[in-house]
């Protein structure tokens, strides 16, 4: 897979360059509650979650698996993008790792 094309698409999704405008608005905000899953996602909705950080709601999608965990998030006018991965994660499925959340807000939210 192109990293550079995947980074562009990332982009300009939540900036409506890809999709109609309805189906966009479906994605973002059409959203169902996330329930059962684990905290930072607020919402999911046509193959993105919403995500709560400090600076906003960011979109994208993240998860784990044994050995791994990957957030790739948006901000809804594009400036803001981080994609992160990290080999480590907890086995089970009690919620995202504090200080890997930690770091990942201070890069997304520019803040040192």
């Amino acid at each position: 897979m192109n990293r550079s094309l995947t980074r562009v698409n990332y982009r300009a999704l939540p900036q409506g360059r890809l999709l109609p405008p309805g189906l966009l608005r479906s994605m973002l905000t059409d959203t169902a509650p996330t329930a059962g899953s684990a905290p930072p996602a607020v919402g999911y909705g046509l193959g993105v979650y919403v995500y709560a950080t400090d600076c906003g709601p960011a979109y994208g999608l993240g998860g784990t698996a044994p050995g791994c965990l990957t957030f790739a998030l948006n901000s809804r006018d594009g400036r803001k993008q981080l994609v992160a991965h990290t080999n480590w994660s907890l086995l089970a499925d009690t919620g995202i790792d504090e200080g890997f959340w930690s770091a990942f807000q201070r890069g997304y939210c520019d803040r040192a």
